[in-house]
């Protein structure tokens, strides 16, 4: 999200996502302004009381309106630690396209390649920082049927090679396309469970 005019950030208190249902709390204390053009990832949003945008309300009247817990992006593209609630409405934050909050930054530039079938080169090196995640968990929830659902678990790892031939060998020269295929497991490593789509 991009914030179309200076916005207000709220605090991000203990007890919002314990609420009871149908008690609607007000909206958190100011903690400071986020510039015009301040680009924000939404983690989750919600509803709060909030004094209303229009000029011709009454003193003391409230209204509903959507705010979303947020995280800001650095200069550099980064997300920012501090978590904090700012407003959703229309005039005060548009989107600016999907951005995938457990990607670290690197995958996130990968992904807008928009290539997922297929091993890509991107175009510029994507600089990978000492520490920063080269994977990702997932979870695949699956409807079976009588309100049950299926649960499996997976892991997203990406394979990174500083070897000089590794550009050869994804171009591929010879143009294998069939043969044999295996993946080696580490002796000492868990079971390894493969999943096999038929398209």
């Amino acid at each position: 999200m991009v914030a179309q005019k200076e916005v207000t950030k709220r605090e991000v208190g203990k007890y919002e996502s314990s609420r009871q249902s149908g008690d609607t709390p007000h909206a958190p204390k100011a903690i400071g302004r986020l510039p015009k053009g301040a680009r924000l990832l939404i983690l989750e949003e919600t509803e709060f009381l909030n004094k209303p945008v229009s000029p011709k309300t009454r003193p003391g009247t409230t209204e509903l309106q959507p705010f979303g817990l947020a995280q800001a992006f650095d200069k550099n593209g980064k997300l920012t630690e501090e978590k904090f609630w700012v407003t959703l409405l229309p005039g005060y934050m548009t989107e600016e396209g999907e951005q995938y909050a457990h990607l670290p930054f690197w995958m996130q530039k990968a992904v807008e390649q928009g290539i997922f079938d297929a091993v890509t080169k991107p175009a510029t090196a994507l600089k990978i920082s000492a520490g920063d995640a080269i994977g990702f968990l997932g979870e695949d929830i699956a409807p079976m049927g009588k309100a049950k659902t299926s649960r499996s678990t997976y892991a997203h790892i990406e394979v990174l090679s500083a070897d000089s031939r590794m550009p050869a060998f994804l171009d591929n020269p010879g143009k294998v396309t069939a043969g044999r295929k295996y993946i080696r497991v580490h002796p000492t490593a868990e079971t390894l469970h493969a999943l096999r789509q038929h398209v």
